[in-house]
């Protein structure tokens, strides 16, 4: 079950991008598709839901799915049906994951965006089917299906339906700590990134002359962006170099937005965009450095990091939709200011920190 929620994630993040660019919609429109991903994210921390809200919202998305022939405004029901499921799969997958490492979580994530190209063509059937795996993960079931233990070569499955402990939550509010600082560096850090990381990656795919799902540059390309981004985190963990890393990568990215916030979409665009996008990996060097001083909790290291994804999108949408024509350039540009807050507040922690060192 675990892993069918992963692949969830994956699917809803990109699979309506993918969609609304084939069917040509504005880029404010596109982009409301991974917000309400990302909204749905806030869930369940900072804010946990009962389980029956939850069935509730799994109901609904399944019932509009059904209707959504005869239902009018795809973008809003899109929007609805994206929010809804995430808030879902994103309270109850915790429960799911303790034991699952990050190596593991990072490929399911990557096979569910690479498996989000289907949206193109069967958008609700994809709706369907995470919305039938949210309301099975509600009720604590595992599915396995096992190969049958006999010698000769059998055609079929053994479907057992085990129960775990499931979702068992009542509706509360989280609220997160400053962790000496890191709250601040990690926020900055994401808001980076979620400036410009969707609305380059459309006007990307935009470019290609034909857009449809088995199309393979569009695959091809899709494909190392999810890899960059599933390997990022490979590069950076290096134990006694942390401060170096954080502040070299990010001066690095820096630079990069820069000089694509000066380019036309075209091959080096794409190259400096897919290497870009490596550097949101570095957020494992602002956890270990935490980590070292003793600051780390993980709840508002998620908090933060949720608030600069939501942040991050609400800007593009908003600029996307008062500046259409330089939204792109714009916000490759708030992005690259955002990465030198992160800096800014990567050295205001780390000082503070020499000071109280001195009065001890």
């Amino acid at each position: 079950m675990f892993a069918l929620i992963m692949i969830s994630t994956g699917i809803l993040e990109y699979g309506w991008i993918f969609n609304g660019i084939s069917h040509a919609l504005p880029l404010y429109k596109i982009l409301c598709c991974p917000l309400a991903y990302y909204l749905g994210k806030m869930f369940p921390k900072p804010v946990t839901l009962p389980k029956t809200v939850l069935n509730i919202m799994a109901v609904i998305s399944l019932i509009i799915t059904i209707l959504s022939p005869l239902l009018k405004m795809p973008v809003m029901t899109n929007f609805i049906r994206i929010l809804l499921l995430s808030i879902v799969i994103h309270s109850m997958k915790d429960g799911f994951q303790q034991n699952a490492n990050s190596f593991f979580k990072r490929l399911l994530y990557a096979i569910g965006g690479i498996m989000s190209i289907l949206a193109v063509d069967i958008p609700d059937i994809l709706f369907l089917l995470i919305g039938i795996t949210a309301l099975i993960g509600l009720q604590g079931y595992d599915i396995k299906i096992l190969m049958s233990d006999q010698e000769e070569y059998e055609d079929y499955f053994d479907v057992k339906i085990y129960r775990t402990n499931g979702y068992h939550q009542s509706f509360g509010i989280t609220h997160g700590k400053s962790q000496g600082g890191y709250s601040a560096v990690i926020l900055f850090h994401t808001l980076c990134y979620y400036c410009y990381i969707h609305i380059s990656l459309i006007a990307i795919l935009s470019t290609f002359d034909s857009f449809h799902t088995f199309s393979g540059n569009e695959i091809l390309l899709f494909v190392f962006g999810i890899l960059a981004i599933f390997f990022s985190p490979l590069f950076f963990r290096v134990d006694n170099t942390v401060t170096p890393i954080f502040y070299i990568g990010n001066i690095i990215v820096f630079s990069i937005l820069i000089i694509m916030s000066f380019l036309e979409v075209n091959s080096v665009f794409v190259t400096l965009y897919l290497l870009s996008v490596m550097g949101k990996g570095m957020d494992c060097t602002i956890t270990k450095k935490s980590m070292r001083t003793n600051k780390f909790d993980e709840t508002s290291m998620n908090i933060s990091q949720n608030i600069g994804y939501i942040l991050g999108i609400v800007t593009a949408v908003i600029i996307s939709m008062t500046f259409a024509d330089t939204a792109q350039t714009i916000m490759l540009i708030l992005g690259a200011i955002s990465i030198v807050l992160s800096m800014l507040c990567m050295l205001l922690t780390e000082l503070k920190q020499r000071i109280f060192r001195v009065f001890e």
